[in-house]
């Protein structure tokens, strides 16, 4: 079964060879994310190609090289989703460098390099760790989001904001062995263990197919992130 990654690698592989080449102090490249998903007989156009690059050290010249092969890409083939390529410094092990790790254990497939992948059992100990990275991680780009002045640009960026705060729900079982990017599962998780989050996790994912004002998705994100951070640093 093919994925979507799958149906465009012909096109985008000559950008991602030159990203390797070009890109000093490797480590591995991953894609991860939807467009590699099997998730049904069709393969589904993701948002963006998550493409995740380690490198041991200085992230700065890699992180400029990204930028402009992305735009390359993005120019070649505008109906192709853009790359959003992310560069993490893997000779510090911090909650950023581990939740990159667990991304790509979980929803990634090695293009170049050595493999990082480690099985779920060894973040069981960093889940607290790895939720209060994430809430710090959704509370600064809900902040950027609200003050975008810019209705399209926000609009645009909402949904990204929902998936991102509802999959602090899938952090919540690592202690249990498991783990989901499934904004739909991590919202059961969600309300599962926190009942009183019903109601405003309804409202973000219920957002995905029913249209809901900005001023309603904002406070059920401030809701969530409020109870989740009280029950991890307090509870």
């Amino acid at each position: 079964m093919k994925t979507y990654f799958d149906s465009i690698n012909d096109y985008i592989a000559p950008f991602l060879d030159e990203f390797w080449g070009r890109c000093q102090n490797k480590v591995a490249l991953f894609v991860r994310g939807s467009a590699i998903a099997h998730g049904s007989k069709y393969a589904i156009k993701p948002l963006d190609i998550d493409i995740l690059l380690f490198v041991h050290g200085d992230t700065e010249s890699s992180s400029l090289i990204s930028s402009e092969i992305s735009k390359a890409c993005r120019k070649a083939y505008p109906e192709i989703p853009s790359l959003d390529i992310k560069v993490v410094d893997c000779s510090i092990v911090n909650p950023e460098y581990m939740m990159s790790i667990l991304l790509v254990s979980t929803t990634g497939k090695l293009l170049f390099g050595r493999n990082l992948a480690l099985p779920i059992c060894h973040f069981k100990e960093m889940q607290n760790e790895l939720v209060r990275f994430s809430i710090d991680a959704a509370q600064s780009k809900l902040e950027s989001v609200i003050k975008n002045t810019n209705p399209l640009i926000q609009k645009k960026r909402i949904p990204h904001l929902s998936k991102m705060i509802l999959r602090i729900g899938g952090l919540m079982k690592i202690k249990e062995g498991f783990y989901t990017r499934s904004p739909s599962e991590c919202a059961l998780i969600m309300c599962e263990l926190l009942p009183n989050l019903k109601e405003s996790v309804s409202v973000i994912l219920n957002s995905f197919n029913i249209e809901t004002s900005e001023v309603v998705l904002f406070n059920s994100y401030i809701e969530v992130l409020r109870i989740i951070k009280c029950e991890i640093y307090y509870g």
